[in-house]
């Protein structure tokens, strides 16, 4: 039996969810925030000031979720609930914001493409052949899986 929440009914409108993630985001420092939809997918990037040793620093983080036949709306409301509760553990000292968003921090790679380190490592932790840690700098900048 699987668990139901109840954003998973939500009839609330997509640009009330958007515009709440929008003001939740820039309330904890984001610079820019951007939103793709279509093909079934929703992308929301951003890029957060952090400090690290007094140095200001820009984090950018791209978020994808497939829609997977859900209800769109249902989406938006689990990725605000999602964020409220990476923001929560953040502001209340349980992880930093590198730790939080480490899957969906945006890099680039040698051909001047973009990814992020999940999309990179993931595939290798769900084959179970995670590299070394002398080889994860290799995993990240090779173009394929």
């Amino acid at each position: 039996m699987s668990q139901r929440y109840q954003y998973e009914r939500s009839a609330v409108p997509i640009e009330r969810s958007k515009e709440a993630i929008r003001q939740l985001l820039r309330k904890h420092g984001a610079q820019v925030v951007q939103w793709m939809e279509g093909a079934g997918i929703v992308q929301l990037q951003f890029a957060v000031k952090y400090t690290i040793d007094g140095d200001a620093k820009l984090l950018p983080v791209r978020i994808r979720v497939s829609l997977g036949g859900k209800k769109e709306q249902s989406v938006y409301r689990a990725l605000l609930n999602n964020l409220l509760a990476k923001w929560t553990a953040i502001d209340f000292g349980i992880e930093t914001i590198e730790e939080a968003f480490l899957p969906y921090v945006m890099m680039k790679l040698p051909s001047g493409g973009e990814t992020t380190i999940g999309e990179k490592l993931l595939p290798h932790i769900r084959r179970g052949d995670l590299p070394d840690f002398k080889g994860i700098t290799t995993a990240l900048l090779t173009e394929g899986q």
